[in-house]
Protein backbone atom coordinates (compact mmCIF):
# COMPACT_ATOMS: atom_id res chain seq x y z
CA UNK A 1 0.00 0.00 0.00
CA UNK A 2 2.83 2.57 0.70
CA UNK A 3 4.68 1.71 -1.87
CA UNK A 4 2.28 4.20 -3.99
CA UNK A 5 2.93 7.15 -1.08
CA UNK A 6 5.41 9.63 -1.14
CA UNK A 7 7.35 11.39 1.39
CA UNK A 8 7.33 14.85 2.03
CA UNK A 9 9.26 17.04 0.46
CA UNK A 10 10.59 19.50 3.02
CA UNK A 11 11.60 18.33 6.25
CA UNK A 12 12.88 19.81 9.30
CA UNK A 13 15.08 18.38 12.09
CA UNK A 14 11.98 17.26 14.83
CA UNK A 15 15.51 17.50 17.77
CA UNK A 16 13.34 14.38 19.35
CA UNK A 17 15.67 11.45 18.47
CA UNK A 18 12.57 8.78 18.11
CA UNK A 19 11.08 11.14 15.69
CA UNK A 20 13.48 12.46 13.55
CA UNK A 21 13.23 14.52 10.82
CA UNK A 22 9.35 15.63 10.45
CA UNK A 23 7.56 17.86 7.40
CA UNK A 24 8.31 21.29 7.56
CA UNK A 25 4.66 22.58 8.32
CA UNK A 26 3.92 20.76 10.82
CA UNK A 27 4.32 22.13 14.39
CA UNK A 28 6.06 20.19 16.93
CA UNK A 29 4.17 21.14 20.50
CA UNK A 30 3.92 19.97 24.02
CA UNK A 31 1.00 17.47 25.20
CA UNK A 32 -0.19 20.30 27.31
CA UNK A 33 -1.28 22.69 24.52
CA UNK A 34 -2.24 19.46 22.44
CA UNK A 35 -5.33 17.95 25.04
CA UNK A 36 -6.44 18.27 28.42
CA UNK A 37 -6.70 16.20 31.27
CA UNK A 38 -9.72 15.52 32.68
CA UNK A 39 -10.98 14.67 35.91
CA UNK A 40 -15.14 14.64 35.64
CA UNK A 41 -16.24 12.39 38.28
CA UNK A 42 -19.77 11.06 38.65
CA UNK A 43 -20.60 11.97 41.99
CA UNK A 44 -23.91 12.47 41.66
CA UNK A 45 -24.31 9.26 40.33
CA UNK A 46 -25.69 10.57 37.06
CA UNK A 47 -24.46 8.14 34.56
CA UNK A 48 -24.39 4.55 35.09
CA UNK A 49 -23.49 3.04 31.69
CA UNK A 50 -20.30 1.54 32.24
CA UNK A 51 -16.96 1.67 30.16
CA UNK A 52 -14.07 -0.32 29.51
CA UNK A 53 -10.80 -0.42 27.79
CA UNK A 54 -10.41 -3.67 25.48
CA UNK A 55 -7.24 -4.05 23.07
CA UNK A 56 -7.61 -0.38 22.53
CA UNK A 57 -11.21 -0.17 22.39
CA UNK A 58 -13.80 1.24 24.51
CA UNK A 59 -16.51 -0.73 25.02
CA UNK A 60 -19.79 -0.68 27.24
CA UNK A 61 -19.59 -4.00 29.70
CA UNK A 62 -22.81 -5.19 29.92
CA UNK A 63 -24.58 -5.79 33.09
CA UNK A 64 -23.55 -9.41 34.07
CA UNK A 65 -19.73 -8.60 33.43
CA UNK A 66 -20.03 -5.86 36.09
CA UNK A 67 -19.12 -8.79 38.81
CA UNK A 68 -21.43 -7.59 41.58
CA UNK A 69 -20.75 -3.79 41.28
CA UNK A 70 -23.79 -2.12 42.68
CA UNK A 71 -24.51 1.32 41.31
CA UNK A 72 -23.79 3.23 44.47
CA UNK A 73 -19.73 2.19 43.79
CA UNK A 74 -20.65 3.99 40.58
CA UNK A 75 -19.52 7.34 42.33
CA UNK A 76 -15.54 6.87 42.04
CA UNK A 77 -16.08 6.69 38.48
CA UNK A 78 -15.12 9.09 35.92
CA UNK A 79 -17.13 10.54 33.05
CA UNK A 80 -16.22 9.73 29.58
CA UNK A 81 -17.63 11.83 26.80
CA UNK A 82 -17.81 11.20 23.34
CA UNK A 83 -14.60 11.35 21.72
CA UNK A 84 -12.77 11.45 24.80
CA UNK A 85 -9.58 9.35 24.79
CA UNK A 86 -8.51 6.85 27.06
CA UNK A 87 -5.62 5.61 28.52
CA UNK A 88 -4.62 3.04 30.58
CA UNK A 89 -1.30 4.11 32.98
CA UNK A 90 -0.31 0.98 34.56
CA UNK A 91 2.44 -1.50 34.03
CA UNK A 92 4.15 0.02 30.90
CA UNK A 93 6.99 -2.78 30.65
CA UNK A 94 3.99 -5.79 30.04
CA UNK A 95 3.01 -6.09 26.52
CA UNK A 96 -0.16 -7.85 27.95
CA UNK A 97 -1.34 -4.12 27.99
CA UNK A 98 -0.31 -3.08 24.85
CA UNK A 99 -3.03 -1.26 23.09
CA UNK A 100 -3.59 0.79 25.85
CA UNK A 101 -5.16 4.01 23.98
CA UNK A 102 -8.83 3.92 22.98
CA UNK A 103 -11.26 6.74 21.80
CA UNK A 104 -14.58 6.35 22.94
CA UNK A 105 -17.25 6.41 20.26
CA UNK A 106 -19.98 5.75 22.39
CA UNK A 107 -22.96 8.39 21.19
CA UNK A 108 -23.71 9.19 24.94
CA UNK A 109 -21.66 9.84 27.70
CA UNK A 110 -20.20 6.58 29.72
CA UNK A 111 -18.29 5.93 33.15
CA UNK A 112 -15.12 4.54 33.52
CA UNK A 113 -12.85 3.64 36.67
CA UNK A 114 -11.14 7.18 38.11
CA UNK A 115 -7.62 4.63 37.69
CA UNK A 116 -7.38 5.53 33.58
CA UNK A 117 -6.09 8.67 32.45
CA UNK A 118 -8.94 10.59 30.44
CA UNK A 119 -7.79 13.34 27.59
CA UNK A 120 -9.78 15.91 25.66
CA UNK A 121 -8.22 17.50 22.55
CA UNK A 122 -7.61 20.74 22.05
CA UNK A 123 -8.70 22.80 19.19
CA UNK A 124 -5.22 22.22 17.65
CA UNK A 125 -6.04 18.60 17.10
CA UNK A 126 -9.01 16.23 15.95
CA UNK A 127 -10.22 13.58 18.30
CA UNK A 128 -9.32 11.39 15.60
CA UNK A 129 -5.97 12.21 14.59
CA UNK A 130 -4.89 12.26 18.20
CA UNK A 131 -5.72 8.69 19.52
CA UNK A 132 -4.20 7.92 16.12
CA UNK A 133 -1.09 9.45 17.35
CA UNK A 134 -1.47 8.45 20.45
CA UNK A 135 -2.11 4.59 19.50
CA UNK A 136 0.93 5.20 17.39
CA UNK A 137 3.14 5.98 20.36
CA UNK A 138 1.90 2.98 22.12
CA UNK A 139 2.85 0.56 19.35
CA UNK A 140 6.12 2.00 18.94
CA UNK A 141 6.36 1.55 22.80
CA UNK A 142 6.93 5.21 23.24
CA UNK A 143 5.79 4.94 27.01
CA UNK A 144 7.76 3.03 28.18
CA UNK A 145 10.44 4.85 28.30
CA UNK A 146 7.69 7.73 30.51
CA UNK A 147 6.22 7.02 33.80
CA UNK A 148 7.58 7.38 37.95
CA UNK A 149 7.91 5.20 40.72
CA UNK A 150 8.33 1.54 41.20
CA UNK A 151 5.37 0.46 39.07
CA UNK A 152 6.42 2.57 35.95
CA UNK A 153 2.62 3.93 36.10
CA UNK A 154 1.63 7.12 33.65
CA UNK A 155 0.00 10.37 34.31
CA UNK A 156 -0.68 13.94 33.67
CA UNK A 157 2.89 15.50 33.89
CA UNK A 158 3.84 13.06 31.51
CA UNK A 159 1.85 14.01 28.80
CA UNK A 160 2.09 17.01 29.37
CA UNK A 161 5.96 16.97 28.26
CA UNK A 162 5.16 14.62 25.56
CA UNK A 163 6.09 16.06 22.10
CA UNK A 164 2.88 15.67 19.52
CA UNK A 165 3.07 16.28 16.16
CA UNK A 166 0.61 18.91 14.99
CA UNK A 167 -0.58 19.14 10.95
CA UNK A 168 -2.74 21.44 9.85
CA UNK A 169 -6.38 19.95 10.15
CA UNK A 170 -7.42 19.31 6.77
CA UNK A 171 -4.36 17.49 7.18
CA UNK A 172 -5.24 15.90 9.71
CA UNK A 173 -8.76 15.15 8.64
CA UNK A 174 -6.71 13.39 5.35
CA UNK A 175 -4.42 11.01 7.60
CA UNK A 176 -7.32 9.67 9.49
CA UNK A 177 -9.05 9.12 6.53
CA UNK A 178 -6.67 6.99 5.13
CA UNK A 179 -5.37 4.96 7.75
CA UNK A 180 -9.23 4.48 8.03
CA UNK A 181 -9.09 3.08 5.10
CA UNK A 182 -6.10 1.23 5.39
CA UNK A 183 -7.40 -0.33 8.86
CA UNK A 184 -10.53 -1.57 6.82
CA UNK A 185 -8.08 -3.24 3.91
CA UNK A 186 -5.85 -4.50 6.40
CA UNK A 187 -8.62 -5.79 8.83
CA UNK A 188 -10.20 -7.97 6.28
CA UNK A 189 -7.21 -9.76 5.14
CA UNK A 190 -5.95 -10.44 9.00
CA UNK A 191 -9.99 -11.72 9.27
CA UNK A 192 -9.61 -14.15 6.46
CA UNK A 193 -6.43 -15.54 7.72
CA UNK A 194 -8.04 -16.14 11.16
CA UNK A 195 -10.98 -17.81 9.45
CA UNK A 196 -8.69 -20.27 7.55
CA UNK A 197 -6.74 -21.26 10.86
CA UNK A 198 -10.13 -21.75 13.04
CA UNK A 199 -10.77 -23.63 9.42
CA UNK A 200 -7.92 -25.92 9.52
CA UNK A 201 -8.69 -26.45 13.78
CA UNK A 202 -12.28 -27.77 13.45
CA UNK A 203 -11.11 -30.04 9.94
CA UNK A 204 -8.11 -31.35 12.44
CA UNK A 205 -10.48 -31.86 15.93
CA UNK A 206 -13.55 -33.24 13.43
CA UNK A 207 -10.71 -35.68 11.70
CA UNK A 208 -9.34 -36.48 15.42
CA UNK A 209 -12.82 -37.66 16.63
CA UNK A 210 -13.49 -39.57 13.38
CA UNK A 211 -10.59 -41.80 14.40
CA UNK A 212 -10.92 -42.16 17.87
CA UNK A 213 -14.70 -42.69 17.86
CA UNK A 214 -14.45 -45.63 14.63
CA UNK A 215 -16.68 -43.42 11.98
CA UNK A 216 -13.48 -43.88 10.02
CA UNK A 217 -10.77 -46.47 9.31
CA UNK A 218 -7.78 -44.61 8.66
CA UNK A 219 -5.99 -47.29 6.96
CA UNK A 220 -8.71 -47.64 4.08
CA UNK A 221 -10.34 -44.51 4.30
CA UNK A 222 -13.67 -45.78 4.48
CA UNK A 223 -15.56 -46.49 7.88
CA UNK A 224 -15.60 -49.78 9.43
CA UNK A 225 -17.62 -52.54 7.86
CA UNK A 226 -19.77 -53.60 10.52
CA UNK A 227 -20.56 -51.72 13.84
CA UNK A 228 -22.64 -52.21 16.96
CA UNK A 229 -23.68 -49.74 19.40
CA UNK A 230 -21.51 -48.48 21.89
CA UNK A 231 -23.94 -48.29 24.64
CA UNK A 232 -22.34 -44.81 25.76
CA UNK A 233 -24.42 -41.90 25.28
CA UNK A 234 -24.03 -39.51 22.67
CA UNK A 235 -21.20 -41.34 20.86
CA UNK A 236 -23.81 -44.24 18.85
CA UNK A 237 -22.27 -47.16 17.50
CA UNK A 238 -18.25 -48.11 17.35
CA UNK A 239 -16.59 -50.76 15.18
CA UNK A 240 -17.91 -54.45 16.08
CA UNK A 241 -14.33 -55.27 17.32
CA UNK A 242 -14.28 -52.16 19.38
CA UNK A 243 -14.30 -52.78 23.02
CA UNK A 244 -16.03 -49.98 25.81
CA UNK A 245 -14.23 -50.16 29.01
CA UNK A 246 -13.77 -47.94 32.12
CA UNK A 247 -10.37 -46.43 31.69
CA UNK A 248 -8.81 -47.92 34.46
CA UNK A 249 -9.14 -51.17 32.82
CA UNK A 250 -6.37 -50.14 30.44
CA UNK A 251 -4.06 -48.36 33.11
CA UNK A 252 -1.26 -50.05 35.09
CA UNK A 253 -1.09 -47.09 37.16
CA UNK A 254 -3.24 -44.25 38.20
CA UNK A 255 -1.38 -42.22 40.65
CA UNK A 256 -2.65 -38.79 41.94
CA UNK A 257 -0.44 -35.94 43.22
CA UNK A 258 0.63 -34.55 46.26
CA UNK A 259 -1.80 -32.33 47.39
CA UNK A 260 0.84 -29.85 48.40
CA UNK A 261 3.24 -27.88 46.55
CA UNK A 262 6.61 -28.51 46.00
CA UNK A 263 9.15 -25.53 46.82
CA UNK A 264 10.38 -23.94 43.71
CA UNK A 265 14.96 -23.40 43.19
CA UNK A 266 16.20 -21.45 40.14
CA UNK A 267 18.29 -23.96 37.32
CA UNK A 268 17.45 -27.50 38.48
CA UNK A 269 17.20 -30.86 36.63
CA UNK A 270 14.22 -31.51 38.13
CA UNK A 271 10.67 -30.17 37.01
CA UNK A 272 7.23 -29.57 38.74
CA UNK A 273 4.84 -29.90 36.00
CA UNK A 274 1.44 -27.37 37.08
CA UNK A 275 -1.81 -27.74 35.33
CA UNK A 276 -1.21 -24.56 33.42
CA UNK A 277 1.94 -26.50 31.86
CA UNK A 278 -0.40 -29.05 30.09
CA UNK A 279 -2.97 -27.62 27.54
CA UNK A 280 -3.83 -29.27 23.82
CA UNK A 281 -2.29 -32.52 24.00
CA UNK A 282 1.10 -30.90 24.43
CA UNK A 283 3.39 -29.69 27.84
CA UNK A 284 4.09 -26.66 27.42
CA UNK A 285 7.72 -26.39 29.48
CA UNK A 286 6.29 -22.71 30.50
CA UNK A 287 3.86 -23.99 33.00
CA UNK A 288 6.38 -26.01 34.83
CA UNK A 289 9.17 -24.63 37.81
CA UNK A 290 12.29 -26.48 39.09
CA UNK A 291 12.25 -28.04 42.01
CA UNK A 292 15.16 -29.31 43.99
CA UNK A 293 15.93 -33.16 44.16
CA UNK A 294 14.74 -34.10 48.16
CA UNK A 295 11.54 -32.89 47.40
CA UNK A 296 11.84 -34.78 43.69
CA UNK A 297 12.48 -38.08 45.57
CA UNK A 298 9.30 -37.19 48.09
CA UNK A 299 7.05 -36.14 45.04
CA UNK A 300 8.07 -39.38 43.05
CA UNK A 301 7.38 -41.88 45.84
CA UNK A 302 4.88 -43.46 44.62
CA UNK A 303 5.97 -43.51 41.22
CA UNK A 304 8.64 -41.65 38.75
CA UNK A 305 6.92 -40.65 35.45
CA UNK A 306 8.54 -41.99 32.69
CA UNK A 307 8.66 -41.30 29.07
CA UNK A 308 5.03 -41.61 27.89
CA UNK A 309 3.58 -41.70 30.68
CA UNK A 310 0.09 -39.28 30.26
CA UNK A 311 -0.31 -36.53 32.94
CA UNK A 312 -4.24 -35.72 33.06
CA UNK A 313 -5.01 -32.20 35.09
CA UNK A 314 -7.79 -33.39 37.39
CA UNK A 315 -9.20 -28.90 37.73
CA UNK A 316 -7.96 -25.72 36.50
CA UNK A 317 -8.48 -26.31 34.57
CA UNK A 318 -10.17 -30.03 34.18
CA UNK A 319 -9.74 -32.68 31.52
CA UNK A 320 -6.52 -31.40 29.77
CA UNK A 321 -3.52 -34.15 29.08
CA UNK A 322 -0.20 -34.71 27.41
CA UNK A 323 2.40 -37.17 27.62
CA UNK A 324 5.65 -36.99 29.51
CA UNK A 325 8.55 -36.48 27.12
CA UNK A 326 11.79 -38.14 27.44
CA UNK A 327 15.16 -36.57 28.26
CA UNK A 328 14.09 -34.45 31.17
CA UNK A 329 13.06 -35.43 35.35
CA UNK A 330 9.29 -34.46 35.51
CA UNK A 331 7.32 -34.54 39.01
CA UNK A 332 3.40 -34.34 39.36
CA UNK A 333 2.18 -30.47 40.65
CA UNK A 334 -1.01 -29.57 42.48
CA UNK A 335 -4.34 -31.20 41.13
CA UNK A 336 -2.83 -33.17 38.29
CA UNK A 337 -2.55 -37.17 37.67
CA UNK A 338 -0.13 -39.64 36.39
CA UNK A 339 -1.79 -42.69 34.04
CA UNK A 340 0.63 -45.09 32.90
CA UNK A 341 -1.25 -47.52 30.34
CA UNK A 342 -0.86 -51.44 29.86
CA UNK A 343 1.15 -50.66 26.45
CA UNK A 344 0.05 -54.33 25.55
CA UNK A 345 -3.15 -53.49 25.61
CA UNK A 346 -3.61 -49.24 24.66
CA UNK A 347 -1.88 -46.93 23.60
CA UNK A 348 -0.51 -43.71 25.37
CA UNK A 349 -0.51 -41.75 22.58
CA UNK A 350 -3.89 -43.02 21.40
CA UNK A 351 -5.42 -42.42 25.09
CA UNK A 352 -4.34 -38.54 24.74
CA UNK A 353 -6.64 -38.18 21.63
CA UNK A 354 -9.28 -40.70 23.36
CA UNK A 355 -9.39 -37.67 26.22
CA UNK A 356 -10.29 -34.98 23.92
CA UNK A 357 -12.68 -36.41 21.28
CA UNK A 358 -13.86 -39.74 22.74
CA UNK A 359 -16.51 -40.48 25.53
CA UNK A 360 -14.33 -38.93 28.14
CA UNK A 361 -15.04 -35.37 26.94
CA UNK A 362 -18.87 -35.07 27.70
CA UNK A 363 -17.41 -35.31 31.78
CA UNK A 364 -14.94 -32.71 31.12
CA UNK A 365 -17.03 -30.57 29.55
CA UNK A 366 -19.70 -30.96 32.34
CA UNK A 367 -16.81 -30.60 34.78
CA UNK A 368 -15.33 -27.34 33.02
CA UNK A 369 -18.96 -25.50 32.76
CA UNK A 370 -20.37 -26.11 36.25
CA UNK A 371 -21.03 -23.17 38.38
CA UNK A 372 -18.11 -23.97 40.55
CA UNK A 373 -13.93 -24.55 39.73
CA UNK A 374 -14.73 -28.12 37.76
CA UNK A 375 -12.41 -30.96 39.15
CA UNK A 376 -12.12 -35.03 38.65
CA UNK A 377 -11.18 -37.08 42.02
CA UNK A 378 -9.22 -40.32 41.22
CA UNK A 379 -12.08 -42.62 41.18
CA UNK A 380 -14.16 -40.26 38.29
CA UNK A 381 -10.79 -40.75 36.28
CA UNK A 382 -10.72 -44.06 36.29
CA UNK A 383 -14.11 -44.89 35.86
CA UNK A 384 -14.35 -42.60 33.09
CA UNK A 385 -15.59 -44.59 29.28
CA UNK A 386 -13.13 -45.52 26.68
CA UNK A 387 -13.37 -47.12 23.40
CA UNK A 388 -10.86 -49.88 22.96
CA UNK A 389 -9.77 -50.93 19.66
CA UNK A 390 -7.20 -53.87 18.62
CA UNK A 391 -3.98 -52.31 19.53
CA UNK A 392 -2.87 -52.61 15.80
CA UNK A 393 -5.28 -50.29 15.00
CA UNK A 394 -4.86 -47.75 17.61
CA UNK A 395 -0.96 -47.73 16.69
CA UNK A 396 -2.91 -46.88 13.32
CA UNK A 397 -4.39 -43.84 14.14
CA UNK A 398 -2.06 -42.41 16.03
CA UNK A 399 0.36 -42.78 12.96
CA UNK A 400 -2.68 -41.13 10.91
CA UNK A 401 -3.00 -38.60 13.47
CA UNK A 402 0.61 -37.59 13.31
CA UNK A 403 1.16 -37.01 10.24
CA UNK A 404 -2.26 -34.81 9.65
CA UNK A 405 -1.83 -32.82 12.85
CA UNK A 406 1.70 -32.20 11.28
CA UNK A 407 0.20 -31.06 7.99
CA UNK A 408 -2.31 -28.78 9.41
CA UNK A 409 0.59 -27.50 12.17
CA UNK A 410 2.56 -26.15 9.17
CA UNK A 411 -0.38 -24.95 7.03
CA UNK A 412 -1.40 -23.54 10.50
CA UNK A 413 2.21 -21.56 11.13
CA UNK A 414 2.16 -20.13 7.88
CA UNK A 415 -0.79 -18.62 8.15
CA UNK A 416 0.12 -17.20 11.61
CA UNK A 417 3.63 -15.47 10.31
CA UNK A 418 1.48 -13.83 7.53
CA UNK A 419 -0.96 -12.69 10.04
CA UNK A 420 1.95 -11.13 12.01
CA UNK A 421 3.36 -9.39 9.33
CA UNK A 422 0.19 -8.16 8.14
CA UNK A 423 -0.14 -6.98 12.17
CA UNK A 424 3.97 -5.65 12.25
CA UNK A 425 3.13 -3.57 8.38
CA UNK A 426 -0.32 -2.19 9.70
CA UNK A 427 1.23 -0.84 13.16
CA UNK A 428 4.74 0.60 10.87
CA UNK A 429 2.07 2.32 8.28
CA UNK A 430 0.57 3.89 11.23
CA UNK A 431 3.67 5.11 12.60
CA UNK A 432 4.75 6.63 9.24
CA UNK A 433 1.92 8.55 8.57
CA UNK A 434 0.80 10.49 11.78
CA UNK A 435 4.54 10.76 11.93
CA UNK A 436 5.28 12.53 8.58
CA UNK A 437 7.51 9.79 6.81
CA UNK A 438 5.03 9.24 4.33
CA UNK A 439 2.37 11.67 2.78
CA UNK A 440 -0.90 10.67 2.36
CA UNK A 441 -2.87 13.76 0.95
CA UNK A 442 -3.20 12.63 -2.42
CA UNK A 443 -3.71 9.36 -1.69
CA UNK A 444 -6.79 10.26 0.76
CA UNK A 445 -8.39 12.32 -1.64
CA UNK A 446 -8.36 9.66 -4.22
CA UNK A 447 -10.50 7.25 -1.70
CA UNK A 448 -14.18 6.71 -2.64
CA UNK A 449 -16.69 9.17 -0.20
CA UNK A 450 -18.25 6.67 2.26
CA UNK A 451 -21.58 7.10 0.72
CA UNK A 452 -20.24 6.22 -2.36
CA UNK A 453 -18.20 3.33 -1.52
CA UNK A 454 -19.81 -0.51 -1.96
CA UNK A 455 -19.12 -1.37 1.36
CA UNK A 456 -20.38 1.97 2.87
CA UNK A 457 -22.32 0.38 5.48
CA UNK A 458 -19.44 -2.02 6.71
CA UNK A 459 -17.13 0.61 6.80
CA UNK A 460 -19.17 3.10 8.75
CA UNK A 461 -19.67 0.25 11.02
CA UNK A 462 -15.53 -0.20 11.77
CA UNK A 463 -15.40 3.68 11.36
CA UNK A 464 -17.81 3.69 14.29
CA UNK A 465 -15.33 1.25 16.58
CA UNK A 466 -16.81 -2.21 15.41
CA UNK A 467 -13.58 -3.03 13.52
CA UNK A 468 -10.48 -2.84 16.34
CA UNK A 469 -7.20 -1.04 16.04
CA UNK A 470 -4.84 -4.13 17.11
Amino acid sequence: MNGALGAYRRLKESGVGWLGKVPEHWALLPGRACFREKRNPNSSLQVQTVLSLSYGRIVVRPPERLHGLVPSSFETYQIIDPMDIVVRPTDLQNDMHSLRVGISRERERGIITSAYICLAPSQRLTPEYCHRLLHSYDLAKVFYGLGSGLRQNLDWTDFKRLPCLVPPLVEQAAITRFLNHADRIISRYIAAKEKLIALLDEYKQALVHQAVTGQIDVRTGRPYPAYRDSGVEGFGAIPQNWAVMPLKRVLSRLVDCEHKTAPAVPNSPYHVVRTSGVRNGKLNWAGTYCTDVDSFERWTRRTVPRPNDVIFTREAPAGEACLVPSGRRVCLGQRTVLMRTDQDRYDPSFLVHMIYEGPPKPSVNIASQGATVGHFNVDDIGSLPVFVPPLDEQVAVVAFLSRLISRIGNARSLLEQATLRLREYRTRLIADVVTGKLDVREAAAALPDLESDADGVEFKAELDGTAPIA
